[in-house]
């Protein structure tokens, strides 16, 4: 999502220079080079494409456990795509996606996160790079043709959680 909103303001900004109808550049990144293609008309970008870094899910990293205070046991996912992502299906912790729960889920992010950062912790296998950093939300994820369907809510970090501050459990969506 970020990589989207920074290709869009390079574009409309005029940092890079805009090509009509469609603008390629590179970005680069701490985990490498990140291809862009932008649909351009009338000085608005209109749809970015990525090419993003190599991308994997181990198998030793698939429904891992791990134990959330207030939560209980909670199975996750871990994949690598430029970042480390703790995936949770939200219905088995019946969290629903909604924006009046936007608070519950920044909290239940951010501490399901940290406790699998801290019980099942990960490292890239060609350079030093520890996560999980952000954790993915899915909800009623299914198949459409030759496309994936479905809510996620993506949860970032915004300051250090301690477990023995419950003021702390905070994240952003």
């Amino acid at each position: 999502h970020n990589m989207m909103c920074v290709a869009t303001a390079l574009l409309e900004t005029g940092m890079v220079p805009m090509v009509e109808p469609l603008t390629e550049f590179d970005l680069e990144t701490p985990a490498g080079l990140v291809g862009i293609q932008a649909r351009c008309q009338n000085g608005k970008a209109l749809q970015i494409t990525l090419r993003n870094v190599p991308s994997f899910c181990r198998p030793k990293d698939m429904d891992v456990e791990v134990e959330v205070p207030e939560i209980g046991t909670v199975q996750l996912d871990i994949a690598y795509g430029g970042m480390f992502y703790a995936i949770v299906d939200a219905q088995r912790i019946d969290l629903q996606l909604v924006p009046s729960n936007g608070r519950e889920i920044c909290k239940l992010g951010e501490m399901i996160k940290i406790a699998c950062r801290e019980q099942n912790p990960v490292n890239h296998p060609e350079f030093d790079y520890p996560g999980c950093d952000i954790l993915v939300f899915t909800d009623n994820q299914r198949r459409d043709g030759d496309a994936m369907r479905g809510r996620n809510a993506v949860v970032m970090s915004n300051g250090k959680l301690s477990w023995d501050n419950p003021e702390s459990w905070t994240g952003m969506i």
